[in-house]
């Protein structure tokens, strides 16, 4: 099978309004719930983190990390001495029906959340 998966990803605003281009990109898929792993579905739709926002990043979902490092930074961090990694951290329990972001009955996204504790939400 084909993995025909696209990504978008906002540009990145340096200082003097410079856009920041990636040398590298890496995305990797894992696991964060102890329940039986199932496939995504095709056609399914997902969106993670605040595309509106302006200001630092809740850590939660999406932070910045200087190279090996294991600190988060909500933005940028200027004193990297090494690379700056951007991490974006998708939900992973879907209710099993939608698959569409902005079709979802609850309202857009609301067939996706996020595992709390390695378990997913009874729906």
């Amino acid at each position: 099978m084909i993995n025909k998966s696209s990504y978008w990803v906002a540009p990145i605003v340096g200082n003097n309004d410079a856009t920041l281009l990636p040398t590298e990109v890496s995305i990797r898929y894992l696991k964060s719930v102890t329940a039986d792993l199932i496939p995504f579905p095709e056609g399914l739709t997902l969106i993670a983190g605040d595309g509106a926002g302006t200001t630092s990043s809740d850590t939660d979902t999406a932070y910045f990390q200087c190279g090996n490092s294991n600190t988060r930074y909500g933005s940028i961090p200027q004193d990297c001495r090494d690379d700056v990694d951007i991490v974006v951290l998708f939900q992973d329990c879907w209710d099993g029906e939608e698959v569409n972001w902005f079709a979802a009955k609850g309202g857009k996204g609301t067939h996706m959340t996020y595992s709390s504790g390695g378990s997913c939400p009874s729906r």
